[in-house]
């Protein structure tokens, strides 16, 4: 008797997404991805005694994470010493820190053409009041002063790191401004309205000074952030606990209509 039962379709649509999901968690080799096929975003930042790179390697459609393997990726420095990008624990990710002095740099990766990275005067944020590390309140103010080295505008940025999650509120400065007053009442409502939420307890924040660098760049590089800045770090004390209210309201205006009224607090959410 001849058997003409017909394979269902469902096992080979899950095996090709698992191929799928496998390819796409792997690793490969730079040396084996096709140079337009790969792309190299790198975060850049001068700081006034170093400088720090991160690059993520990915290949092709599906964004695959490319590891170095035996190919170089590093950072020359102007008097000819070499600083290795180091993997890190997210795959397909490298880091480097280096002396400022010995700048400018050019990252280099494999067979391809250096990448030449900025290197403009320091930016510093002065802190006369010694506020670094330091712990306020909503009550506090904050003022730190600087000098803009280029005729270029700088901007500050407010970052706070609460459950794992950084929250970043950007201003731009006036161009003649040497003076950052930052009121610590002002600064939460400004990260709580980055988080959509009310951040609570103990909130790590960083307060930086920076210039937007222009970087000439091609493939496979692309730059998603190039800047000299400085950074001071302070805590933020507020109420440890916080209650979210919702609720809503029916009103029936006639005997076919009916309007609801809805209200409610932001969430909460808890840091230190």
């Amino acid at each position: 008797m001849t058997n003409n039962a017909v394979l269902s379709p469902r096992p080979l649509i899950l095996l090709t997404l698992s191929s799928i999901l496998l390819v796409g968690c792997g690793t490969v080799p730079v040396d084996r991805v096709q140079p337009e096929r790969l792309t190299v975003n790198v975060e850049y930042e001068r700081q006034p005694d170093q400088v720090e790179v991160d690059v993520w390697m990915r290949a092709g459609f599906w964004q695959r994470r490319v590891r170095t393997e035996d190919s170089i990726l590093a950072l020359q420095a102007s008097n000819g010493d070499i600083v290795h990008l180091q993997a890190t624990s997210e795959r397909g990710r490298y880091s480097a820190s280096a002396n400022a002095s010995n700048g400018p740099y050019h990252l280099q990766l494999a067979d391809f053409s250096p990448l030449a990275l900025p290197m403009g005067p320091p930016i510093i944020l002065q802190d006369p009041n010694a506020h670094r590390e330091e712990t306020f309140s909503l009550n506090d103010s904050l003022l730190f002063t600087f000098d803009n080295p280029t005729d270029k505008t700088l901007q500050w940025e407010l970052t706070a790191n609460c459950s794992n999650e950084t929250f970043t509120v950007r201003r731009t400065l006036s161009p003649d401004a040497s003076t950052l007053m930052l009121p610590m009442q002002t600064a939460k409502q400004q990260l709580d309205r980055a988080s959509q939420a009310r951040l609570l307890g103990t909130i790590p924040i960083s307060v930086t000074l920076y210039e937007a660098y222009d970087v000439a760049h091609q493939p496979p590089f692309r730059i998603r952030k190039a800047r000299g800045q400085d950074s001071i770090d302070v805590f933020l004390t507020t109420p440890s606990f916080g209650v979210s209210v919702s609720g809503s309201v029916g009103l029936q205006v006639s005997s076919n209509a009916f309007v609801g009224l809805g209200a409610s607090t932001a969430p909460t959410k808890r840091c230190l």
